[in-house]
């Protein structure tokens, strides 16, 4: 094939390689908002999804310390999912307010340094038919706002984090978010 006509083939097939790669397959997001199939989180039990639109770099060298990393394909957001360790004895000190206290911490670690306000306090909320623990921060110096989801599930903790730089508006900040909370209702163990 000469190099036009495969332009030009490029061109017409991929929208149509696009939309099917992002038909609808769940029940807890509207069509067209994932890629098909889900992906299992490097901790061989947590599996998640990826968004029409970004780039699954958990296999790259700076995710290290996350299960899961999502970009935007644009670089100004990402999603990421790292578990959180909890010790036996202070899961047992918990108890049923676990998913709050573990959000107040991981909120405490992040504003921690000054230029970090606090959006929105933890609290919980229901995502699907999961209880989860929402909290919101921002940088005072640079606008980018992080939400974070706290979840549970078989004895383990999750902190799933969407991280929006560079925010083009309100309506960007909340499509991002919105993304995330389907992601969040869409995690399988």
């Amino acid at each position: 094939m000469i190099p036009s006509l495969r332009l030009r083939f490029a061109f017409l097939f991929a929208p149509a390689l696009l939309w099917l790669g992002c038909a609808a397959s769940s029940s807890v997001a509207p069509p067209g908002v994932f890629i098909n199939g889900a992906v299992r989180a490097s901790d061989g039990q947590l599996r998640y999804r990826v968004p029409c639109g970004w780039v699954d770099a958990s296999t790259d060298s700076q995710s290290v310390r996350s299960l899961a990393w999502l970009v935007r394909a644009d670089y100004s957001a990402t999603i990421t999912i790292d578990a959180v360790h909890v010790n036996p004895d202070a899961q047992d000190l918990l108890g049923n307010d676990g998913l709050l206290q573990l959000a107040q911490l991981q909120m405490g670690l992040q504003t921690h340094a000054s230029g970090v306000d606090v959006v929105d306090a933890p609290a919980l909320e229901s995502q699907g038919d999961r209880t989860v623990c929402r909290y919101q921060v921002r940088s005072a110096s640079t606008g980018d706002t992080r939400r974070t989801y706290v979840v549970g599930a078989a004895g383990r903790y999750y902190a799933i984090t969407a991280l929006v730089t560079r925010p083009r508006g309100t309506a960007d900040v909340e499509k991002v978010f919105e993304l995330q909370a389907a992601l969040v209702r869409a995690l399988e163990w």
